[in-house]
């Protein structure tokens, strides 16, 4: 039995699917056009187009080019894998075209933006992995448009789903034809679904009330918060459970507890599950045991390997058929199966142009047909990533299909924006390819496709409360790894070869300092660059720790003209903490100064510098950067020495990067400070003035009293005066 004791329980696991809990929670938008403009353009996970380096005319592509000034991709005559866009898309259709991806990612997948697809007397067929997965992605909001006035093109979907395409228009005289399961990607949504256990009924949504739960001896079945239906079965108690089919659409998921279970087949169609109707089949993860199906899997929908094994017939005993569904995906765990039959099988006999099942074995998993009189029919693709092996033995024949491998890159991530990154995909011909990791052997009977990249385990934090996959007061950046990023709103996580390095940055918000966690409960080590740490991914699935404390800025004052400081920074300008540095200025030009002083007398000349600072790890040792410039004000306060306090006028200039200004400040007498607002890190002249003859108390009565008696002798009074005792 196959274990992965750290792996993390998650929705994509489930389907296998990297771009699954994406199109689940994302809210819809208004149904407006985006008008993004194109920032990059990858097609079959090449590079076309992006903003930095312009078009990239030596991409090699058949029937593939881009026009820079339009930002239009034109397909001649082009048979595809993909196209990611991040930003509009303009497609231009000449001839007749197909874009048929081989793994659970978009056929077309344009970010946040628009897509419009024209040309004429052109067509475009895209198909997706799967009937329940995606075909067509856009951002949301965004608006799908077909063809143009006076044009005539035809874009079909035979298989796959629309996703944030609510808002499309298709010009008259042009041609769509979407899927036909066009509900919301996901679960399969659709006709209410019936199960059977045996001959059984347990559950029922075509009811009133439906029925969504059932339980019997050492099982139960219950609602999945994936949408589906989760049938746990206790091995200690029910070693061996009923057939199990039904209709409708959705998902079921088959999870052996506490040890290995078999599933009997239904006598009368040789079937262990068997669903007339879009049902996914998934089998358990985590700490699950094995499944053994006496007989074969059908469903128009997918089949979806778990964590532990499944095995369909035996060599003792072979079942009549192996797999029939739109397309098989294993993830760590293998699948092997024993057949008299055929092992691997479109479920439609008779298919439209363009459908087909979709093999695909990744992360460690391996695909066996192990006997079998022919291994595969009506299959489109078979593609292996990350460690998978796809072995297909028989006596008759092997089936037409594409081999495929994908892999992905070293890639330098700059945060957690980006959307999921694409493996690269290369057609495989026998022999084997260090260059595109795989290795492809023919012999008599048997065909073996082994991926010879390595497994991809996830790296991620936040997912539970427990305090080693904690980030508080701070933020985890991936900024290197060989591997892809997920992401889905507020949700990211990572996926990163085993054995590679991984640089990380942990990053504290202001006023926070990092004083301990670590990777899978390891400490970490800080690394040359600022707030990042290294490691070499495990074969095993990494959660990551980080706790920062609050801790107070840092003010040094190395001049005897200020007593004492005080900083108050903007929010989110920095990390970890400032430092505030005073100090008496050197070689000033002070001629600079002299206009904007106007008569002021130079109490002294500072030099004002600013440090964020970020401790290693919780070391006394630091990251250090000076920053010379915010983008909003700061807030300064100067405790004055008694060489400078006490004066009637003060005046506050700056220069910075050559430019003289005066900034406004504030002075208190009381506590001897001056207050002031600055955005920049540089000289400062600190003067003041103290004018002839100041209008003192005494003056101030003088005054009014001279200017009373005149007021009153002009109206014939007289003032008598006081003499003061002496």
């Amino acid at each position: 039995m196959k274990k992965n004791t750290h792996r993390a329980f998650r929705l994509r696991d489930l389907f296998s699917f990297s771009l699954l809990i994406s199109f689940l929670f994302v809210p819809l938008s208004p149904l407006i056009a985006l008008d993004a403009p194109i920032q990059s353009l990858d097609v079959n996970g090449v590079n076309i187009y992006n903003v930095g380096g312009g078009y990239n005319e030596s991409h090699g592509i058949t029937g593939v080019s881009f026009d820079v000034g339009t930002h239009t991709l034109t397909l001649n005559n082009a048979n595809l894998d993909r196209i990611s866009a991040s930003g509009d898309l303009d497609i231009n259709l000449v001839g007749s075209n197909s874009i048929m991806v081989t793994t659970d990612s978009s056929a077309i997948l344009a970010m946040n933006g628009d897509l419009t697809i024209t040309g004429d007397s052109a067509s475009l067929n895209i198909s997706g992995f799967g009937d329940n997965q995606p075909a067509i992605t856009i951002g949301v909001g965004g608006r799908l448009t077909i063809g143009a006035i006076g044009t005539s093109i035809t874009v079909s979907v035979p298989r796959g789903l629309l996703i944030n395409c609510e808002d499309t228009y298709v010009v008259e005289g042009n041609t769509f034809n979407p899927p036909a399961t066009e509900e919301p990607f996901g679960p399969p949504q659709g006709e209410p679904i019936q199960i059977f256990v045996g001959d059984t009924l347990v559950i029922d949504e075509t009811s009133d009330p439906q029925i969504t739960s059932a339980s019997g001896d050492g099982w139960e079945i219950e609602s999945s918060f994936y949408g589906g239906y989760q049938f746990n079965i206790d091995a200690t108690i029910s070693p061996t459970f009923p057939y199990i089919s039904g209709s409708g659409d959705g998902a079921i998921s088959i999870n052996a507890i506490g040890g290995d279970v078999t599933i009997a087949r239904n006598i009368a169609d040789n079937m262990s599950v068997n669903f007339d109707g879009n049902v996914d089949i998934l089998f358990g993860m985590g700490e699950v045991g094995d499944v053994y199906l006496n007989g074969g899997i059908l469903t128009h929908a997918g089949v979806h390997g778990g964590d532990g094994d499944v095995f369909i017939g035996s060599l003792e005993t072979p079942s009549t058929s192996g797999i029939g569904a739109s397309y098989v995906s294993l993830n760590f765990g293998n699948i092997s199966i024993y057949t008299l039959g055929t092992g691997l099988y479109y479920y439609n006999p008779t298919p439209l142009e363009g459908e087909g099942m979709l093999v695909q074995a990744r992360q460690g998993a391996k695909l066996t047909i192990n006997t079998s009189n022919t291994a595969t029919e009506n299959v489109n693709s078979a593609i292996v990533i990350g460690g998978g092996i796809i072995d297909l033995s028989y006596t008759s024949q092997l089936g037409t299909f594409t081999p495929q491998s994908g892999y992905w890159e070293w890639t330098k991530f700059t945060g957690t924006a980006e959307e999921n990154t694409e493996p690269t995909v290369v057609d495989c011909v026998e022999g084997i390819d260090s260059n595109n990791f795989y290795s492809l052997t023919l012999s008599a009977n048997n065909f073996l496709l082994e991926s010879t990249s390595k497994s991809l385990f996830q790296l991620g934090f936040n997912y539970d409360a427990t305090d080693d996959a904690r980030v508080v007061n701070g933020t985890v950046n991936v900024i290197a790894a060989k591997g892809y990023k997920f992401v889905s709103g507020d949700f990211y996580d990572f996926s990163i070869e085993e054995g590679t390095e991984v640089t990380i940055e942990l990053l504290p918000d202001y006023g926070y300092q990092y004083v301990s966690g670590g990777i899978n409960g390891n400490p970490t080590s800080p690394e040359e660059g600022k707030a990042s740490y290294t490691f070499t991914m495990p074969s095993n699935h990494v959660h990551i720790s980080a706790i920062f404390e609050k801790t107070p800025d840092i003010v040094n004052i190395e001049t005897n003209k200020i007593t004492s400081a005080s900083l108050t920074m903007p929010a989110n300008q920095i990390n970890g903490n400032a430092e505030l540095i005073i100090d008496e200025a050197e070689d000033v030009q002070e001629s600079k100064f002299t206009t904007a002083l106007d008569g002021f007398e130079v109490g002294s000349y500072l030099d004002l510098s600013l440090n964020e600072v970020i401790k290693k790890g919780g070391t006394q040792d630091v990251w250090r950067t000076n920053i010379t410039e915010l983008e909003e004000d700061s807030t300064i306060t100067l405790t004055l020495s008694d060489e400078l306090e006490g004066h009637a006028q003060y005046k506050i200039l700056r220069d910075h990067e050559g430019t003289v200004e005066e900034i406004e400040a504030i002075y208190n007498p009381s506590t001897g400070t001056l207050t002031f607002n600055t955005d920049a890190y540089s000289t400062y002249v600190l003067a003041y003035n103290d004018p002839v003859n100041p209008p003192t108390y005494d003056n101030i009565l003088n005054g009014i009293a001279l200017g009373l008696s005149s007021i009153l002798g002009l109206c014939g009074m007289k003032i008598y005066t006081k003499k003061r005792r002496k």
